[in-house]
């Protein structure tokens, strides 16, 4: 069993993130083998009832992920220009992600005035909290600065990374973030 996150934080609905936790335990428990990405997640892992873990840290293709890849492509099809200044926030969009606070910070002016604009790539946790994001930018007049792409494929991952000046990597401090680093990180 990998454990990248206390999948039990994940639940939307309060009342059943207790029989998550549950379900969860009892897979840990009844795993040959327990796989953590951080010693943090091993202490979870043992508290939920392994007797042991391995440690495998997450890594990246370098030769996938490289400075060269083509920036250009996904300027041009997002109606960047080169003048632009993006900030990338990529990963599942969750209330937690600090998305909300990010967006409902940034002032037009400066947008303006610096050519910033923000580029989101991934899916959003459930229709609500994309409507609240959607409405923050309506709000805001924020859409010729916010640019959502929704999921993209793994393979385009290296040309939006290279496409952006600044990637972001915003969280609330909470229960479900505590003992996790996003895998993006590695």
């Amino acid at each position: 069993y990998y454990v990248i996150d206390e999948w039990h934080t994940l639940i939307p609905y309060s009342r059943f993130k207790k029989i998550g936790k549950w379900i969860e335990s009892k897979i840990i428990k009844k795993s040959d083998r327990v796989y953590v990405i951080n010693e943090k997640l091993g202490e979870y892992v043992i508290h939920m009832g392994s007797r042991e873990y391995k440690l495998i840290r997450a890594g990246v293709n370098v030769s996938m992920f490289s400075p060269n890849s083509n920036r250009h492509s996904v300027r041009s099809k997002y109606e960047l220009s080169e003048d632009d200044f993006v900030l990338l926030f990529m990963g599942t969009l969750f209330p937690f992600s600090g998305i909300v606070e990010l967006i409902s910070s940034m002032d037009r002016g400066q947008l303006e005035q610096y050519n910033i604009k923000l580029l989101l790539v991934g899916s959003f946790r459930n229709a609500e909290f994309k409507k609240e994001i959607q409405s923050i930018i309506d709000s805001n007049r924020l859409a010729p600065y916010v640019i959502i792409t929704g999921k993209l494929p793994y393979e385009e991952m290296p040309s939006i990374l290279s496409s952006a000046n600044i990637c972001l990597l915003t969280a609330q401090k909470n229960e479900t973030m505590r003992n996790i680093v996003p895998i993006k990180m590695y």
